[in-house]
């Protein structure tokens, strides 16, 4: 997946947990780090708690957090 990356990749913003044990957090530092290579915008987040799928976020871990963080990242989009 990682060698589709190029200059025509649309911008992303990547929220990952690092206790996620489904999908490790390489996995999107990888994919950040391709597309920081390649000059698309990227904003990433990463949360030290919060598991897989945390959903719209907890206040107990803080992954409440990451909708904010989208909506500003869109609107200056």
């Amino acid at each position: 997946m990682l060698n589709l990356v190029d200059k025509t990749t649309p911008p992303a913003f990547l929220v990952h947990a690092c206790d996620d044990e489904t999908c490790k957090v390489e996995e999107s530092t990888l994919y950040a780090q391709k597309l920081f290579e390649n000059q698309v915008p990227v904003e990433m987040h990463l949360f030290p708690k919060g598991g897989h799928g945390f959903g719209l976020g907890r206040k107990t871990d803080g992954t409440d957090q990451w909708l904010p963080l989208f909506v500003a990242w869109l609107l200056r989009q």
